[in-house]
């Protein structure tokens, strides 16, 4: 009986050991746990930070696109404006190109006329002076 109670009382401290190391080991796997929770939640934060962050960076890339897009547009506008103003420019110096040549004809034309007159006039004159027997 004496063996009987020997071997139980190793067994009872066998057993004692082995629930110590199973609690043991329980604790260990708790404290992991609220590591890996920790750890986890850490994580969890950085991915909401990273949202936030992409979120911003979309509405700034958005207000960049709605701005390039405008300034584009006001671009295109100006460049029909810069065209229409060469147009114009193109039209005006053909008209005061047309103006000169127009103007220089009428100086030539008078100045023929006037050359003309001018000698019919030292024609006349001289004619006069012949006439009254003078000469100049």
């Amino acid at each position: 009986m004496r063996a009987m109670l020997t071997q139980a009382l190793n067994e009872n401290a066998s057993l004692r050991s082995e629930i110590h190391v199973v609690q043991e080991s329980n604790r260990l796997l708790r404290e992991d746990n609220i590591v890996s929770s920790a750890a986890y939640q850490v994580r969890q934060i950085e991915i909401l930070r990273a949202h936030v962050f992409l979120l911003t960076l979309k509405r700034h890339s958005d207000r960049m696109d709605t701005h390039c897009n405008a300034l584009q547009s006001t671009h295109a506008d100006l460049a029909m404006e810069v065209q229409q103003t060469a147009k114009e420019r193109q039209v005006a110096e053909n008209a005061i190109m047309t103006f000169e040549q127009k103007l220089k004809k009428h100086l030539d034309n008078a100045r023929e006329i006037s050359r003309k007159m001018l000698l019919e006039h030292e024609a006349r004159y001289h004619y006069h002076d012949d006439v009254d027997g003078q000469v100049n």
